[in-house]
């Protein structure tokens, strides 16, 4: 899978830009709400499919497809779209201090804005930790 992020300090109009140019032809821009996508006043007249995370009541329904311009989103919500069947790619416009473990792990492609930081590698103790909870068996029944 794809991966790049314009860092939140960019204007909004330029990431959009750069996040349309690094997606390709099959494109869908994914915001949290509608009023994420409304604020803008232009997004809604840039022609690609949009959806929205968490008002399934919105006017916009698109589903995550192709290359998905993660607008403004959580990192929460972009993992969630990352899961996603049809999704090839996330371009995540407005990353911010939340998004550095994702673009560590991913090695996430910077497109604008300031460069996040990489975070760290965990210590030999916390692997070991990890390791040991990711083993444990889960009972799954009520």
């Amino acid at each position: 899978m794809r991966r790049a992020y314009v860092e939140a300090h960019c204007p909004l109009p330029e990431s959009f830009k750069l996040a349309r140019r690094w997606a390709g032809p099959r494109v869908t821009v994914i915001a949290s709400s509608t009023s994420a996508i409304e604020a803008s006043g232009w997004l809604p007249r840039v022609g690609l499919p949009l959806g929205v995370t968490s008002h399934r009541r919105s006017r916009y329904t698109a589903r995550p497809v192709g290359t998905v311009i993660a607008w403004c989103l959580d990192l929460e919500e972009i993992l969630d779209i990352e899961s996603g069947p049809e999704v090839g790619g996330v371009v995540s416009v407005r990353a911010f201090d939340q998004h550095p473990p994702w673009v560590t792990a991913h090695q996430v492609e910077h497109l604008g804005g300031h460069e996040l930081e990489a975070t760290s590698e965990a210590g030999a103790a916390v692997k070991a930790t990890v390791e040991g909870i990711t083993m444990l068996p889960v009972d799954t029944r009520d």
